[in-house]
């Protein structure tokens, strides 16, 4: 009966997904694409920037430049780095309420998935904060536009920064909520390739892997159609020509950028099709 209603549910909104082509996020990419993303914020005249990163790369100074870009163009941010390789409500809780505690109005995600879903996740629980974080992760309750939202990926495999989903763990009754919604897909993506060059070999390998299944669930789906097909088709030819090479010479600028484009078009096709049982 879950499998009817579930194929019921992917032929009703079907016509909808040429819809979603169009909302992808703005997208910057280069070496030091991050440091350009400054250009964009001083146009937006925020008031303040939450930036959620993960302490290791507080600790190895890897942000340092960004954040002296911000302080040099007068724009306040705040930091939060306590998140969890796989968030848990109390990751999402603790970065909601430092949020509001702030007065931030736009969210800056530097990290892989994890940092990308829990930065969601907190976003759709202020936009509806008279519901609990619970609430709305157990009812999937996402019914207000994000807050300005920024996604930097930090891995070349989720597609995060450009999929409208987020996952969230809750350790005590030892289940995962899955959030879906298109107000989740991110303002920017922004596709730093310096960012990953001291990614571990294997870290770039399982991350590569995800992005390949990604592409190939979307190919291979009954729901694809000619454009989610291109995006799938294009990231597998990326990584197969670029994983092993990147894998091999993990400091090569190209090659990062190349796997970074590949899982930003394998999340496209994913986000605009359906993915498989692998990912079930």
């Amino acid at each position: 009966m879950k499998h009817f209603l579930l194929r019921t549910r992917q032929v009703l909104f079907s016509p909808i997904q040429k819809i979603q082509l169009n909302l992808q996020p703005k997208m910057i990419k280069g070496e030091h694409a991050l440091l350009d993303l400054v250009d964009v914020l001083r146009e937006k005249h925020i008031s303040r920037y939450m930036v959620v990163t993960t302490a290791g790369f507080i600790k190895r100074g890897t942000l340092q430049p960004f954040f002296e870009r911000l302080e040099e163009s007068h724009i306040p941010y705040s930091i939060f780095h306590d998140v969890k390789p796989d968030p848990e409500i109390l990751d999402v809780e603790n970065l909601k309420e430092y949020y509001i505690k702030e007065g931030c109005q736009g969210l800056i995600a530097i990290g892989g998935g994890s940092v990308i879903d829990c930065s969601k996740a907190a976003l759709a629980c202020i936009q509806t904060s008279h519901l609990t974080v619970k609430t709305v992760l157990e009812t999937g309750r996402v019914s207000k536009t994000l807050p300005f939202f920024i996604a930097v990926p930090t891995t070349a495999g989720t597609g995060s920064e450009v999929t409208a989903g987020a996952v969230i763990t809750d350790p005590i009754r030892k289940r995962k909520y899955a959030l879906s919604h298109l107000f989740l897909i991110p303002k920017y993506a922004v596709l730093d390739a310096s960012l990953l060059t001291t990614l571990p070999a294997k870290m770039t390998a399982y991350t590569g892997m995800d992005a390949l299944t990604h592409a190939i669930e979307a190919y291979i789906n009954h729901f694809n159609n000619r454009k989610t097909n291109e995006y799938a088709l294009e990231a597998i030819e990326s990584i197969f020509q670029y994983l092993i090479p990147s894998f091999e010479d993990g400091s090569n600028i190209q090659y990062r950028l190349k796997l970074l484009e590949a899982s930003y078009k394998a999340g496209v096709a994913i986000t605009n099709n359906y993915i498989g049982y692998v990912h079930a």
